[in-house]
């Protein structure tokens, strides 16, 4: 089984922020490969079906991003993924100050980078061996990191940040398939330029 995580944070007043990229992927994703609807259970909204070859759940908690970990765990023990699961099995989807504006970067395993939404998910699974595919939001000077990632995203900046979710949702069969090698040397950088 593939489990991909979309990070973000349930309604409307963040449907359209920097830090629900995670959510957009996930949807953008499932609408390409023809999921069923996303169904409430438990903590999160969960589609499954199997594509390329993988049985695949894509996962949506309807926590607040900092409380995503918990529901994440809730559903695997429910799913039959107890303890630690295995390293290619899980793929985080979320937003990276750190990064240019529209910048796709998939990593294998590391620190949070002060994204409170993966260090939920990497203590609730008891290690930081998870998958990530990282979409860089950029980071204004002088900002508060905290308050710009919740901002709706500003007119000049949603076209390369529409193009990179539709980007990133286009690497995820690659990810299933592959690995998060090959998509990283397929698609690490990639974005839509000025």
């Amino acid at each position: 089984m593939k489990c991909i995580v979309g990070l973000g944070n349930p309604g409307e007043r963040y449907a359209r922020s920097r830090h629900n990229v995670g959510f957009l992927i996930v949807d953008r994703f499932a609408a390409l490969e023809g999921f069923p609807a996303a169904q409430k259970n438990l903590r999160v909204l969960l589609a499954e079906k199997r594509i390329h070859g993988h049985e695949v759940v894509l996962l949506k908690p309807m926590t607040y991003m900092n409380a995503s970990g918990p529901a994440v765990r809730e559903i695997l023990d429910q799913l039959g993924v107890t303890g630690v699961p295995p390293a290619d099995s899980i793929l985080l989807v979320h937003d990276d100050i750190d990064l240019p504006l529209g910048k796709l970067r998939f990593r294998a395993r590391g620190a949070s980078g002060g994204h409170r939404g993966v260090e939920s998910v990497t203590a609730a699974l008891e290690t930081d061996v998870v998958s990530r595919l990282k979409v860089g939001v950029g980071r204004p000077e002088g900002a508060d990191a905290a308050e710009y990632v919740l901002e709706p995203l500003e007119v000049g900046e949603e076209r390369r940040f529409l193009a990179a979710a539709e980007r990133g949702a286009e690497a995820l069969p690659v990810w299933v398939q592959e690995g998060v090698e090959a998509a990283a040397n397929r698609f690490n950088g990639q974005g839509l330029e000025a």
